[in-house]
């Protein structure tokens, strides 16, 4: 029974792909003339940034959200109809240094929105007193913002078609076993020699693994076994498993069938001894399968014979359903023999 080939498989991949943009815009504001309480505001030019555009909005008086007595800065999104998220620092020009101090960022990417992106309470009414450093002789501040933008997450999503042969493992090993190369064990079964390697042979057999292990080599001379209690052409069917898991093909025709029965129970007998539990199932599958109400009585009776549960189990469940009448003659017979 050969491996069943691989299937076709299907991959896909996907890739995160952000567009990013930075810039810095500038906004001086004229604290005191803006017009109205709490909730007024100052807009700066509108500028663009990742090809959208985008304005600074000042509350000198505060918003509705933070109070009156904090100035709010907010960042506003102009462009129509998209989401972006956004990553902001907002200073203030420090008049006696000439640098600009950070007062109010985030650092961290936002979620995807709309905005606006800024801080209610950006900064207390009364640290722009006269004293104050932030504000300047003409009673103006000077807010710059830094901004990075990252579209809407783009996700590029490709399918590849990979046909994946069939393995060959099994073929490679079969073909190892045939041209002998690299052999360093020897079998002698009746006359005929056999050619094989102590390692595949140890990876699938304990019984050989310890019989090689036990066994010296001379120099480069390989190792020599000598097998008596199997026939070459059973034996031969073993190693064959051993490098390719399948049986030789044995067809169910008139002539070859009585045979190749035979040699499907020769196979399972050399697969108990040799510890080749997988091998001994599928011989065990295949002569279940294989027989019918006339062959049925000798198969039990092979089963008997080399003590075989699987299979005796088997053909009695079989003559219970397709020939009670037959299973019944047998159980019979069992009860009035002296050996029962």
């Amino acid at each position: 029974m050969e491996a069943a080939p691989e299937r076709p498989m299907k991959r896909t991949s996907s890739a995160y792909i952000a567009e990013s943009a930075q810039g810095t815009h500038s906004f001086k504001v004229a604290m005191k003339r803006v017009a109205g309480g709490a909730g007024a505001y100052m807009s700066s030019d509108i500028f663009a940034i990742g090809g959208y555009d985008w304005r600074i909005r000042c509350y000198p008086r505060g918003s509705s959200t933070g109070g009156k007595n904090y100035v709010a800065v907010l960042l506003d999104l102009l462009t129509e109809g998209i989401e972006v998220q956004v990553i902001y620092d907002f200073r203030l020009l420090d008049r006696a240094t000439g640098e600009f101090t950070s007062v109010s960022s985030e650092k961290e990417l936002s979620t995807p929105s709309r905005g606006p992106w800024g801080d209610s309470c950006f900064i207390k009414r009364s640290a722009l007193g006269a004293s104050s450093s932030y504000l300047h002789d003409d009673g103006c501040i000077v807010i710059e913002c830094d901004v990075t933008v990252v579209k809407q997450s783009l996700v590029a999503e490709m399918a590849v078609e990979v046909q994946v042969p069939p393995s060959d493992m099994l073929d490679d090993l079969g073909k190892l076993l045939e041209s002998e190369e690299g052999a360093d064990v020897m079998f002698e079964v009746k006359g005929e020699v056999f050619h094989a390697h102590e390692v595949v042979l140890a990876a699938r057999s304990p019984v050989l693994k310890e019989i090689l292990r036990g066994l010296a080599r001379d120099n480069d001379e390989m190792k020599s076994v000598m097998i008596g209690d199997v026939e070459p052409d059973v034996f031969k069917a073993l190693l064959r498993f051993i490098y390719r898991d399948s049986l030789p093909a044995m067809d169910d025709d008139a002539d070859g069938g009585e045979t190749n029965e035979e040699m499907l129970w020769c196979l399972l007998v050399a697969a108990e001894k040799y510890g080749m539990e997988r091998m001994k199932l599928v011989c065990i599958d295949i002569l279940c399968k294989r027989f019918d109400d006339k062959s049925v009585v000798g198969t039990l009776a092979l089963a008997d014979k080399h003590r075989c549960t699987e299979v005796r189990d088997a053909c009695v469940e079989f003559m219970k359903r397709e020939c009670p009448a037959v299973y019944i003659d047998l159980w019979e017979k069992a009860a009035r023999s002296p050996k029962i």
